[in-house]
C-alpha cells in the first residue's frame, strides 16, 4: 500500500541511502550515527514546517469532527477523535521547536541543529508512538506547558485522555450512546455548545482543562490554541489554506461556531 508519509523521515532514510522500506532496518546503525550537517539543516527544516502544517489540520480537524458529533449526541467516538488531535498536537508543538521524530527499530527525535544525533526516546516502560510521544513531549516541555502545571485526578491531563481513549476504544464491551457521558450537557445542545466552547477558549486560568466532565474538549482546545500560536511563528504562514478552512467551518456550521471571532482564530 502506498501512502505519503512523513517528509523529514523519507529525507532522510533518502540521504543514509535507503530506497526501498522495507530495507529500512539495515540502515539502523547509520542512523544512529547520522549528525545534523549545516548544509542540510535548512532543507530538513523546511519539510519540518510542511509535516507540522499537516500534522495542525489533522487535529483540528478531528476537534472540530468531534465538536458537531458530541452536539449530535455521539460521545465515545468523540473521546477517542480528541485524544487523537492531542497526539497531533503534541507532535506538531515539538516540530514548531524543531524536533522531527524518526523511526527505525524503535522511535528517535533529532532537533534540527548543526551536529545533533538522534535521541532514542523508548523505555523499558514507554515504548510505541503514543506513550513515547507524551513522555517526550513532558522531557522537552515540561512546565513550559501551562497544561502541566496542574492534574486531572492526580494525573498528568495527557496521560488521562489517552487512559480515557483506551478504556472506551479498548476495554468497555460497548459504546453508552444514548447516555450522555463525559462531556457536561451544554455540548450535547446545538443552542449551547457553542458559549461552552468559547468559554473554554476564553478560560485563561485554565480551570476547566482540569475537571473531569470538561477537561477531554476543554485541553485540546486550550493545547489547539498555545500550538496555534506558535506554529505561525514557525511557518510565518497560517497552518491551513483556505479549502482546509473552510472544511473547518462547515464541520461546526451547525452550532454557530463558524461565526465565532473566539474559535476562529484556530483554524486561520
Amino acid at each position: 500500500m502506498s501512502f505519503d508519509r512523513f517528509r523529514v523521515q523519507t529525507e532522510i532514510e533518502n540521504e543514509l541511502g535507503c530506497n526501498d522500506l522495507n530495507k529500512w532496518n539495515q540502515y539502523y546503525d547509520k542512523l544512529k550515527n547520522y549528525k545534523i550537517s549545516e548544509t542540510r539543516k535548512n532543507r530538513l527544516e523546511t519539510l519540518l514546517k510542511e509535516d507540522a502544517a499537516d500534522l495542525y489540520y489533522k487535529a483540528v480537524y478531528s476537534i472540530a469532527d468531534s465538536i458537531y458529533c458530541i452536539s449530535e449526541g455521539r460521545h465515545s467516538w468523540s473521546v477517542v477523535k480528541l485524544y487523537y488531535a492531542v497526539f497531533y498536537l503534541l507532535r506538531c508543538s515539538l516540530a514548531t521547536k524543531r524536533h522531527a521524530f524518526i523511526r527505525n527499530k524503535q522511535i528517535f527525535t533529532i532537533l534540527l541543529e548543526d551536529n545533533e544525533i538522534p535521541i532514542p526516546r523508548e523505555k523499558k516502560k514507554i515504548h510505541g508512538d503514543h506513550a513515547t510521544t507524551i513522555a517526550t513531549y513532558i522531557d522537552l516541555v515540561g512546565d513550559d506547558d501551562i497544561l502541566q502545571t496542574n492534574k486531572v485526578q492526580e494525573t498528568n491531563v495527557y496521560h488521562w485522555i489517552m487512559e480515557l481513549r483506551n478504556r472506551i476504544h479498548y476495554r468497555e464491551r460497548a459504546f453508552q450512546e444514548p447516555t450522555q457521558q463525559h462531556f457536561v450537557a451544554n455540548l450535547f445542545n446545538k443552542q449551547t455548545a457553542k458559549d461552552q466552547i468559547e468559554e473554554y477558549l476564553c478560560d485563561k486560568d485554565p480551570k476547566y482543562c482540569f475537571l473531569e466532565d470538561h477537561c477531554c474538549l476543554a485541553a485540546p482546545l486550550k493545547l489547539a490554541s498555545i500550538v496555534r500560536n506558535d506554529i505561525g511563528v514557525f511557518l510565518e504562514r497560517s497552518p491551513l489554506d483556505q479549502p482546509k478552512q473552510n472544511e473547518i467551518k462547515k464541520l461546526v456550521s451547525s452550532i454557530g461556531l463558524d461565526k465565532s471571532n473566539i474559535f476562529a482564530p484556530i483554524y486561520s
